[in-house]
């Protein structure tokens, strides 16, 4: 932000150091004046008239713009969605098999193969 550098009472700059550990060197910088938001009051009066002088419905329908991104598409896939139904019909990676379901070599349920 391009805000004047704060000055103290007898007129000079502030200025704050600090030591940089990747060049291992002190930095000065110039100290900046705090932010005033004198804008805010005033851009709440504009909102608040604004909205008085309004005569349509705030739940009013409003076309997007031709160059808004959710026109372009509804989800970044390049592929279409698979119904929630064959989502939820996927195995997961992270389920955990059945302790009656049986393993051909018999390492998967914990027994240790025959020596």
């Amino acid at each position: 932000m391009d805000l004047p550098p704060a000055t103290s009472k007898s007129g000079n700059e502030i200025t704050s150091r600090r030591y940089n550990q990747r060049t291992k060197q002190w930095d000065v910088r110039t100290v900046k004046q705090n932010k005033t938001f004198d804008y805010i009051p005033l851009l709440i009066a504009r909102m608040l008239c604004a909205r008085v002088e309004d005569n349509g419905l705030v739940v009013r329908n409003v076309s997007l713009n031709e160059s808004d991104p959710r026109l372009v598409a509804p989800a970044i896939a390049a592929k279409p969605p698979p119904s929630s139904r064959e989502l939820l019909e996927r195995r997961s990676r992270f389920s955990v098999p059945s302790k009656h379901a049986k393993s051909t070599s018999g390492q998967d349920s914990g027994e240790m193969p025959n020596e």
